[in-house]
């Protein structure tokens, strides 16, 4: 897991990774802002990465101005072994307007986010940081939503929910549970804040 504070005029951010300090082989735009929770936290799950690696990672900031330069580095050994389990429930039917609660009781320990991946923005979560949640929608559509735990090294895994709304003739009864099958990923701990500026290419600097 990799999270930073998000800064008010960046349109998006973006990722690095690598073998060495400051030489990255690997980077990710993250360019879509909508669904992260209150409070000005960015996360972005890290994957693929070698068991037992030894990574190091920085995060930049972008707008139509330019690229700001690398966020403080971050450097952290794979580790799945402590993962916690992430479990979004079951998949839901509701209403309008009528809260519906997901996500299932918390674990000592762990650490928890819902982000709002798929459907309307119409909607409110709310505990958008805690294991259990409720979600409110404002207008019919599918929502999918995922909850991720991580722990205090970063290790964390991701489960999905999906949502169907109705209006409010419809049906709102639970349909079937999804049993979570979360994916492991490797722990990414890191909060640098990225700020961008005028300077069309990132600038490395050492630690």
């Amino acid at each position: 897991m990799l999270r930073w504070t998000s800064t008010p005029s960046a349109t998006g951010y973006r990722a690095y990774l690598g073998f060495e300090s400051r030489v990255y082989r690997r980077s990710r735009a993250i360019r879509s802002l909508q669904g992260q929770p209150p409070g000005g936290v960015v996360y972005y799950l890290a994957r693929g990465l070698r068991r037992g690696g030894r990574y190091f990672g920085s995060v930049t900031a972008y707008n139509d101005v330019g690229e700001s330069d690398f966020s403080n580095e971050r450097e952290f050994v794979v580790d799945p072994s402590n993962t916690p389990r992430a479990d979004a429930g079951p998949n839901l039917w509701g209403q309008v307007g009528k809260p519906l609660s997901l996500g299932t009781p918390p674990v000592s320990g762990v650490n928890y986010v819902w982000l709002q991946r798929r459907g309307p923005s119409v909607a409110t979560l709310g505990s958008p940081r805690a294991a259990r949640t409720t979600l409110v929608a404002d207008v019919p559509g599918v929502y999918r939503l995922m909850l991720v735990a991580f722990n205090s090294s970063g290790a964390a895994t991701q489960d999905t929910v999906r949502v169907v709304i109705k209006g409010s003739g419809g049906r709102g009864s639970a349909a079937g549970g999804a049993a979570a099958n979360p994916t492991a990923t490797p722990p990414f701990a890191a909060e640098p804040t990225a700020q961008p500026t005028a300077t069309p290419t990132p600038s490395p600097t050492p630690d």
